[in-house]
């Protein structure tokens, strides 16, 4: 048996006697843990020029993943934007203490079973591209991929 890693967010390959199998990226190598908020600046829906807070790595790139014991500004941006701008959704406000805790986790899972995301309570890039960020100017806007 050969086994190939192949590099964060893409799939293992698995060759069996000739018979190639691709096996699903672990959540582990889908992406960077998301460890500070970084202030973006991203054109809303409307065209305005906006900054928006997201979850980010250390030096900035908004590929990243959270999940729950995760305790971090990027924690408190997600918290913020789940709370302010999904709060009629979810019909209630969750903490921004910034810990990733089990109400973020349920907010999450609920954001992602409303849009028809994968529904696992981690915060990755797919939850990143269907979430609408609050900005500065109390718009909406979405985080840059």
């Amino acid at each position: 048996m050969i086994v190939r890693r192949v590099v964060a967010g893409l799939a293992a390959t698995v060759a069996v006697a000739g018979v190639v199998v691709m096996l699903p990226a672990t959540s582990a190598q889908a992406a960077p843990q998301c460890t500070r908020a970084s202030s973006k600046t991203v054109t809303s829906e409307g065209g305005d020029r906006v900054v928006i807070s997201v979850p980010t790595t250390s030096s900035g790139s908004t590929t990243c993943q959270m999940g729950q014991g995760a305790q971090s500004s990027g924690v408190r941006a997600l918290q913020v934007a789940l709370s302010d701008t999904y709060c009629a959704n979810l019909g209630r406000r969750i903490g921004t203490d910034g810990i990733y805790g089990p109400q973020t986790r349920d907010a999450v899972r609920e954001f992602q079973r409303n849009h028809n995301l994968s529904v696992d309570g981690v915060y990755g890039p797919q939850t990143r591209n269907a979430i609408w960020w609050p900005d500065n100017i109390g718009t909406c806007a979405r985080a840059p991929r």
